[in-house]
């Protein structure tokens, strides 16, 4: 069948017949650089390279020459396949763009981001390396590299790349974020947090970084409310052994042995009153001294109890002072 489809920017155009595919080039309207696809062919290939497509005297834009367009043509196409999500696609496509110009640094680039999407870390790396060598200040390819650094916890690198994009752009949040995931990793959080608030300031709808310190702000909060804890036990543990008031201390604790003493007194005593006396009163004199003395042991135990809690009381009020000094 005579159906044929050209490029214009990221869109394909077709199917149409080759009188329409000529009289579109006769109208000026493409180049020999538009990458076309026809009956027959077996992948996409700049209109020049068929033959009597292009009609004679079909002009170029000022300042480009055939193989740049053609270059030009291919990287959109890459970007097409990338925008899908179609990254084995287009690494093809970059593949043929960088064969036509191999000095332009935003291909490398995008083939390299391409590349880390697929995990080919290898050739990910030697291409925003070449993206670099071109083109020393390029922020973007010094951001994305950041990325690919983090990816494989290259933490140091990661840092030196950020530090490098922010020395050339301090606007770019994203190099801010990426340098405080970073330092979140090597467990500088002050410092990832300072580039978390940075990289809000500057792009406020960074939801990413808003998600990452919030996150961030959290995980602090419950390693501090534990360390908080665990030191305020060792410290009133550490109070308790020395306290203040020892007398008090020693009160209470004489009264805990005098209380058991008593109770064992009137235990013992208890079996005395019952042999001595009547069989019809013995069990009535036996239970109400059982009684009092019971009576009596709880109020000692209370005692000591009291002084117990008055002391801690006053331990508690201390402490709390001095934090809020």
């Amino acid at each position: 069948m005579d159906e044929w489809y050209y490029s214009e920017g990221t869109a394909q155009k077709g199917p149409i017949s080759l009188k329409q595919l000529k009289s579109i080039f006769l109208a000026g309207k493409l180049t020999g650089a538009t990458l076309v696809f026809g009956p027959n062919m077996k992948d996409w290939v700049p209109a020049s390279q068929v033959p009597n497509l292009v009609p004679p005297g079909t002009g170029l834009p000022s300042g480009k020459n055939q193989q740049d367009l053609s270059a030009e043509n291919f990287h959109k196409t890459g970007l097409a396949h990338a925008k899908n999500m179609e990254n084995d696609k287009a690494i093809i496509a970059y593949d043929k763009a960088i064969q036509l110009n191999s000095r332009d640094p935003v291909i490398y680039k995008n083939r390299a981001d391409a590349h880390l999407a697929m995990e080919n870390h290898e050739k990910a790396l030697a291409d925003y390396n070449k993206a670099i060598e071109l083109n020393p200040n390029y922020v973007i390819a010094y951001i994305n590299r950041s990325y690919y650094h983090l990816t494989l916890e290259s933490y140091d690198e990661a840092i030196a790349d950020c530090d490098k994009a922010i020395e050339l752009d301090p606007k770019k949040a994203v190099a801010y974020f990426h340098r405080g995931s970073a330092y979140e990793a090597q467990k500088a959080y002050d410092a990832a947090k300072s580039d978390y608030n940075t990289a809000i300031k500057l792009d406020p709808d960074f939801v990413d970084a808003k998600t990452a310190r919030e996150n961030l702000i959290g995980r602090r909060k419950d390693t501090n409310k534990s360390e908080s804890w665990s030191e305020d036990s060792m410290v009133i543990h550490s109070k308790k052994r020395d306290n203040k008031y020892p007398m008090l201390e020693s009160m209470s604790f004489i009264y805990e042995i005098f209380g058991y003493l008593f109770m064992l007194f009137i235990i013992i005593g208890t079996g005395f009153i019952a042999n001595d006396m009547p069989d019809g009163k013995a069990a009535i004199i036996t239970i109400s001294f059982l009684a009092g003395g019971l009576v009596v042991f709880i109020g000692i135990m209370a005692c000591s109890q009291l002084i117990k809690l008055l002391m801690d009381i006053e331990f508690n009020l201390r402490q709390l002072r001095s934090h809020q000094k």
